[in-house]
């Protein structure tokens, strides 16, 4: 028990460490263009890693509950069918067959089903919340008041981006100004503040984009705490099953597996509380709240050890399945998509790049912890 609780505050204590380590340093580079530059770049490679988490973490383990939990179920099931069967036997009557799901647990039972769930009410949420505060869409101004498009070229320009897919609710969180000779490069950077309070100009454009990062009273945006959700309930989970392996080999070789696979969350997160430019002590806070999970997890174990039943599985199963459904969300549209509309030419091509080598730098940390 006492090697359990000092392995939960060596965890503790590393991964704070390792969730302020990018955010102070990133915060710190932000400043220039090449660390703007590179932040961006950062973050895609926490999408590749957030990407990899869902697909080839979380999703393939929740895959194992369910069908844990069908076979569970078809067992009590089938007991259950051949205990009627005996009954009307012996009554003349015919004998029950019946020993599956039902068709409406059959349906509810599907980990593909709950993973677009988590999507979708994630996704219902954030423009709930965008709906109430009357953030939905936060205009920039230029000068004194709000700027409009002036002008057909400018008008040209505003639909050559929706004709492209983008949006101007769906504005990055950098503003890169370009120079008239090399469009690939960054003449300057202008960083769009949270919550309209206060806006960016551009000397280039008389426009641009509206913010979807809310910025709540915490000082977090949306993107960050739905973040934080999904990242805080797999972390608890996990010390969960860490918590119920006891003090043996097998304790000791789930928590490397782990703490490889936490220290990259805890890096990726640390990358996206920079780029969302959050308050030191909001991200402070944010930072010790999903370093305690795990721990908190394994103390939850270590009470309740003696206590593990099928609606415990279910829980589990049901709750993954929904943070696997943020990680996607999150990842994908509100990082993923920012980066790729604000990063263009050889920066976007980059991009994909570090979104790859976010994807391999986890596929061959996974397999090194399966081989160890």
């Amino acid at each position: 028990m006492w090697i359990q609780l000092g392995c939960a505050f060596l965890i503790f204590i590393s991964l704070i460490i390792f969730s302020l380590i990018p955010y102070c340093g990133l915060s710190v580079g932000a400043r220039s263009k090449n660390g703007t530059l590179l932040l961006s770049l950062c973050n895609c490679v926490a999408c590749g890693i957030f990407l990899s988490t869902c697909f080839l973490g979380l999703i393939p383990h929740v895959i194992m509950q369910e069908r844990a939990i069908r076979h569970s179920w078809g067992a009590a099931a089938g007991a259950a069918g051949m205990q009627m069967g005996h009954v009307e036997n012996a009554e003349g009557g015919e004998k029950n067959t019946s020993g599956g799901l039902s068709s409406t647990a059959d349906f509810l039972l599907n980990t593909q089903l709950l993973v677009l769930a988590g999507f979708v009410v994630i996704l219902m949420i954030e423009q709930s919340i965008f709906a109430c505060s009357g953030h939905s869409h936060s205009h920039c101004e230029s000068g004194g008041g709000h700027s409009h498009l002036h002008n057909e070229d400018e008008e040209e320009m505003r639909m050559g981006r929706l004709s492209a897919g983008g949006d101007s609710a769906s504005a990055p969180l950098v503003e890169g100004l370009f120079d008239d000779e090399d469009d690939d490069e960054m003449d300057a950077i202008v960083f769009r503040k949270e919550g309209g309070s206060e806006h960016a100009s551009s000397p280039h454009h008389g426009h641009t984009g509206h913010s979807h990062s809310v910025s709540l009273s915490s000082g977090l945006s949306l993107r960050t705490l739905f973040l934080l959700l999904g990242l805080s309930v797999h972390s608890l989970f996990e010390g969960l099953a860490l918590g119920l392996q006891g003090e043996g080999a097998d304790f000791y070789s789930m928590m490397f597996a782990i703490m490889l696979h936490e220290i990259l969350c805890c890096l990726a997160y640390g990358v996206s509380l920079a780029q969302q430019r959050a308050p030191m002590g909001a991200a402070v806070v944010s930072v010790l709240v999903l370093s305690a999970c795990i721990p908190a997890g394994m103390l939850v174990a270590l009470v309740v050890s003696m206590v593990e039943g099928s609606s415990a599985v279910l829980i589990r199963f049901v709750l993954e399945a929904l943070a696997a459904g943020t990680f996607v969300y999150v990842a994908c549209v509100e990082m993923l998509a920012m980066e790729l509309q604000q990063l263009q030419g050889r920066n976007g091509v980059a991009a994909s790049f570090a979104v790859a080598a976010g994807v391999l730098l986890f596929a061959a940390l996974q397999s090194a912890s399966h081989h160890h």
